[in-house]
């Protein structure tokens, strides 16, 4: 299934109207099956399926490993995938916002982590994901993420939704085994509580947006450990968390 289509629209533009084709993204329905029991229905751009699936059971504590996921099966032409995980996988519902309150924060922690990034490369790491997102330019339908270290942008991933987007990055970093000490999740558009939790069950330590946090997302990175950044764009920033892995003279823990 390819990730855009045509469709016939009526354009109102200078005063008339005009009938032409425009670009829009696909929405794709996939139904996932664990251990042969339907546990959820993703609506997603049709990329990376694979990744998607192993992200959304790990940031909903389905699994914790690779190895947990034992097979997994995708018919793209049925619009399912069937997953078999060990005994020992756990089943916590997917988190959701609904958790920013810390009910269940307390068991997720982002280690003391010493990696940190200089000003000018959260803002370089800002203009690759702008860089990467053409599926954006064409049809203004995706969020992207991305995972990069202080060289570079190591990961790219986009989606219809930005929940989505975040999980193909931590599906692939835990098929690929990619270590998330020294990484750093970067983001399209605003930065939610729940986008918090998701990179704080991946354990990374920095989370990069040119657009808005929430005061709840602001909350739970102080209360994990997780450094936030926001409004990063052109020459500028603000950090809202743990500012010492961007601003080395800040105190080592807090603003």
């Amino acid at each position: 299934m390819e990730p855009t289509t045509t469709v016939a629209i009526s354009r109102w533009s200078g005063g008339s109207w005009k009938l032409m084709e425009d670009v829009v993204v696909c929405e794709y329905v996939l139904t996932v099956y664990m251990n042969s029991r339907r546990l959820v229905k993703l609506h997603c751009l049709p990329e990376h399926l694979d990744e998607l699936i192993a992200g959304y059971l790990r940031v909903g504590g389905f699994i914790s490993t690779n190895s947990d996921l034992v097979r997994l099966e995708i018919d793209s032409q049925q619009g399912t995938a069937q997953v078999y995980t060990a005994t020992n996988a756990s089943a916590r519902p997917a988190l959701t916002s609904g958790l920013a309150d810390g009910q269940d924060s307390s068991r997720l922690k982002v280690g003391r982590a010493t990696f940190g990034l200089k000003p000018e490369q959260v803002l370089f790491l800002i203009k690759e994901l702008q860089r990467c997102s053409t599926l954006f330019k064409l049809t203004g339908g995706v969020h992207s993420a991305g995972l990069g270290t202080a060289q570079e942008l190591i990961l790219y991933r986009q989606d219809i939704g930005r929940h989505n987007a975040v999980d193909k990055i931590i599906g692939s970093m835990l098929l690929r085994s990619i270590k998330p000490e020294d990484k750093a999740l970067v983001l399209s558009g605003r930065i939610s509580a729940d986008i918090v939790l998701k990179a704080a069950t991946a354990e990374l330590p920095l989370l990069l947006s040119p657009s808005a946090p929430t005061h709840l997302a602001v909350d739970l990175a102080r209360r994990l450990g997780i450094t936030l950044v926001g409004f990063a764009r052109n020459t500028r920033l603000s950090i809202y968390s743990e500012a010492w892995r961007v601003k080395p003279e800040s105190p080592a823990r807090g603003t």
